[in-house]
């Protein structure tokens, strides 16, 4: 045990979840705290840690208080990214909270966005500090050891997104992976064609692949058409299905494009300046039209998108 990282479960998360009205808290605490340590365990380990970092960054890089990315993205992917998720979605009560965490404000019925209240204090406490002393403090099991074991269930998947997250270019070509077939998630003979216009949107922290993700999928094998969707979260909050769906994209030899990064078997992409993760039906009208800081194959794939209304 970190006494700094207790202190925040004890004393920061666990105080908040209570002031919220969330008595049955343990299931979150015990994830949070797990997510936390396998991450803070590789702190040191650049490669591994910008990989699973990348998964929260163009969300994170928008989050207040001001902190260095890295902060930021840690506080989406260890503590965002968690039961806490299921606790804000309607279905709150399924998971045994006796209330939603509200994700937005209203004055009028004294509603507060508990959501950005749980992150921005994270922020604020875990800026302060050293995470490059704590890594050296955690010694986990490997059963313990959370976000390397899924990176080592999905080794395709981790070797794109560690391409993505540590190039300092916008673009990289390499050497086509040999895949191997391990996501298990059965996208054949479905009647999905009613589906193809769908741009995925199915999200929350199960990582069961549900019928909706499925018939997508199906969809744009289908029809040999990019994986369109606004970002990582529109997918979902889990790290394992998350890696679990671009496993199954790269078995397929499929491309996975959003308005900021562009992932496929042989070449990935990412905006220059990322752009914020729309909230609004208006935001995700416009996520797609700004072409600034993409590479010219990443801008292409998005207007052809456009144009066949599959976004």
């Amino acid at each position: 045990m970190v006494e700094e990282v207790e202190y925040y479960i004890d004393q920061i998360l666990k105080k908040q979840l209570l002031d919220f009205g969330i008595h049955h808290n343990q299931i979150i605490l015990e994830n949070v705290r797990h997510q936390i340590y396998s991450l803070l365990s590789h702190w040191n380990e650049e490669e591994i840690r910008n990989t699973i970092l990348l998964t929260g960054l163009e969300e994170g890089s928008y989050y207040l208080p001001e902190a260095n990315n890295l902060i930021r993205s840690f506080v989406v992917v260890a503590i965002r990214n968690s039961y806490i998720e299921s606790a804000g979605s309607i279905f709150y009560q399924q998971y045994g909270f006796e209330k939603q965490i509200f994700d937005y404000e209203d004055e009028t019925k004294n509603i507060k966005n508990e959501m950005k209240m749980i992150t921005s204090r994270a922020i604020q406490y875990f800026k302060e500090l050293d995470f490059t002393s704590l890594s050296t403090q955690i010694h986990l099991k490997k059963e313990e050891d959370y976000y390397l074991n899924i990176l080592t269930k999905y080794p395709d998947s981790y070797q794109v997104l560690k391409r993505l997250a540590n190039t300092k270019k916008n673009e990289e070509y390499f050497e086509k992976l040999k895949v191997t077939k391990c996501s298990n998630i059965c996208i054949q003979g479905m009647n999905t064609t009613s589906e193809r216009k769908m741009t995925v949107t199915e999200d929350g922290y199960s990582k069961e692949i549900g019928l909706e993700l499925t018939k997508a999928l199906q969809a744009y094998l289908q029809y040999n058409r990019p994986f369109v969707t606004h970002s990582f979260k529109y997918i979902t909050r889990n790290f394992e299905k998350l890696l679990r769906v671009l496993q199954c994209l790269l078995e397929n030899d499929l491309i996975y494009v959003s308005s900021n990064y562009y992932i496929s078997n042989g070449y990935v992409a990412k905006r220059k300046k990322l752009r914020r993760v729309p909230h609004t039906d208006q935001e995700r009208k416009l996520d797609f039209i700004d072409m600034t800081g993409l590479s010219k194959r990443h801008a292409k794939v998005i207007n052809i998108a456009r144009k066949e209304q599959l976004i």
